[in-house]
């Protein structure tokens, strides 16, 4: 699956930068279980292009019912254009999505959103508060 060949390059290029600083995630049985958080640069001329490219993916995982992905744009500070969190895929995700799409009409776009994105950068987070993540390193004292 392409999203364990993003995790597994994400976990090899992150481990050497945090691993001496965060704790791995000991509670969690597999870095597949946890949401990735993808940091978009659009191309030149393509933002308009982005956003209808997004509408429509939200559209075909309403249709397949599956989670929305949760959407950061930016408004003012660093380069970035959006930022996504996306929650883990679960079996049959893939095939719902494909399902969803044929039964709405809308034909793949391959290499469509590759052309409309100048860089990105996808890193696997987990998501929980500060408090929670306190009490988890502290039970691993």
């Amino acid at each position: 699956m392409i999203w364990k060949t993003i995790r597994a390059a994400t976990l090899a290029a992150a481990t050497a930068c945090v691993f001496t600083v965060a704790p791995p995630a000991a509670a969690q049985e597999s870095l597949d279980d946890l949401p990735i958080l993808t940091e978009y640069h659009f191309a030149p001329g393509r933002y308009m292009d982005v956003v209808k490219q997004m509408a429509q993916m939200d559209q075909i995982r309403a249709e397949a019912q599956l989670p929305p992905l949760q959407y950061f744009w930016h408004v003012q500070g660093d380069a970035w254009n959006l930022m996504v969190l996306s929650q883990p895929a679960k079996e049959g995700d893939r095939d719902k999505f494909i399902a969803a799409r044929k039964k709405l009409g809308i034909e793949p776009q391959r290499g469509a959103m590759m052309a409309m994105i100048a860089s990105h950068i996808d890193t696997i987070v987990m998501t929980e508060t500060a408090a929670e993540r306190l009490a988890a390193m502290e039970a691993d004292d």
